[in-house]
């Protein structure tokens, strides 16, 4: 009777540290599936968008980091790097008005004590921009299919591999209001509003399965920027604060050992600081040189990103 006792106690303890192993992977990629939902890329291309330049075909790099930090014993932190490639077309331009396309390619990898993932992400998308005497309204919008490639390597369960798909659509509109503050620089306050939604397809790694589902995510941003525009030379600096209105977490059902469970990912905070700088400068009267930089920071968050690109004028 206690050699049962004793072998049932140690079944139960080995299934509960099984259990919490798998489980602590289902957090790491539940934070995996927000990534494709980031906007890097499209607010990259909203900053390259500005009523002074004349129509433009623009290529870019630009790469990332990003970190979850742990807010409790349960989470882990866990880091991200990425590297973009952003291809803008200039379709349509006037003194008012431009409208362009756009095509993305992104590698992202993710880490944590263990638990990897690599996302590959191909997209297209548009944009729009319109400049009033007043007001700058800009909009990006775009679709993407991603590869996910995930491993797990834990102490309870041997390395396993898995890989699934899934596809992103992402939008971001910013309204600015111009105060002139002198012949050089223009006052911009502004408003934004970004969201994204990430459908995926599920997964089977050892003792874990993901099913398929979604994560929505939607958040505001005011602030405050300044903008100049001297000769062959432009100027910007972004200051700004986002409320995060949903998707602050992300749940997915997955089925642990043989228990369907929900498992939760890393909860963000709403609130976040935010700042952008970036410059464009005229290399010849064809070719100018631009590079963008952001930076955002919650207490359950960070992200930074740099962007490096040309603009080559197209027609007359």
């Amino acid at each position: 009777m206690k050699k049962l006792l004793l072998a049932l106690v140690i079944s139960i303890s080995c299934f509960c540290a099984a259990y919490a192993q798998v489980n602590k992977g289902g957090v790491f990629i539940a934070n995996v599936l927000t990534v494709p939902s980031f906007a890097d890329a499209q607010t990259s291309a909203l900053n390259n968008l500005h009523q002074y330049k004349e129509a433009n075909i623009s290529a870019e790099v630009s790469l990332g980091s990003f970190k979850y930090k742990k807010e409790n014993a349960i989470d882990a932190d866990f880091d991200g790097k990425e590297r973009n490639l952003l291809v803008g077309l200039d379709m349509y331009k006037t003194d008012s008005v431009t409208l362009g396309m756009l095509v993305k390619y992104s590698v992202t990898e993710l880490d944590e004590f263990g638990d990897y993932s690599k996302i590959t992400d191909i997209g297209v998308g548009g944009y729009l921009g319109y400049f009033f005497e007043k007001l700058d309204v800009k909009a990006v919008l775009r679709t993407g299919y991603q590869t996910y490639s995930n491993e797990k390597n834990t102490s309870v369960i041997k390395t396993s591999k898995g890989e699934f798909t899934g596809n992103s659509f992402m939008a971001n509109v910013e309204a600015k209001y111009k105060i002139p503050v002198n012949e050089v620089f223009v006052l911009k306050p502004f408003v934004a509003f970004d969201a994204g939604a990430n459908f995926y397809k599920g997964v089977s790694l050892d003792g874990f399965s993901l099913k398929g589902g979604s994560y929505f995510k939607s958040a505001v941003e005011g602030g405050a920027g300044i903008e100049a525009q001297l000769s062959g030379v432009f100027l910007y600096l972004d200051i700004g604060v986002g409320y995060l209105l949903s998707g602050n977490k992300n749940t997915i059902t997955a089925d642990v050992l043989g228990v369907e469970t929900e498992i939760e990912g890393t909860k963000q905070s709403r609130v976040a600081a935010k700042t952008r700088i970036g410059a464009e400068v005229d290399l010849n009267s064809d070719v100018a040189l631009f590079f963008n930089a952001g930076y955002s920071e919650s207490s359950s968050f960070r992200n930074v990103f740099a962007a490096i690109g040309v603009n080559c004028k197209i027609g007359e």
